[in-house]
């Protein structure tokens, strides 16, 4: 038997929590991001928010969007068994 556990985390898409996407648009308007105006949320985590490429002011206003999401996997076979 094997146990997985993961967690990941990203920002709201349109279709996750339409009202949250956005509200978190315009924070990034207002901030001038042109690559995110054409909102990907994936781009914006991954380039912008992991990489703290952001002045730390619009870094917390991002993260009341942040979506973390916590899955375990349990297998009964895997290799090695």
């Amino acid at each position: 038997m094997k146990l997985s556990l993961s967690e990941t985390a990203s920002f709201p898409t349109k279709t996750d929590d339409e009202e949250a996407y956005l509200n978190l648009s315009l924070l990034l308007r207002e901030a001038d991001l042109q690559e995110c105006f054409k909102l990907d949320s994936q781009i914006l985590y991954r380039e912008f928010f992991l990489k703290e490429r952001l002045p730390r002011e619009l870094l917390e206003k991002l993260r009341p969007f942040l979506i973390r999401k916590r899955r375990a996997t349990l297998r009964t076979h895997y290799k090695g068994e």
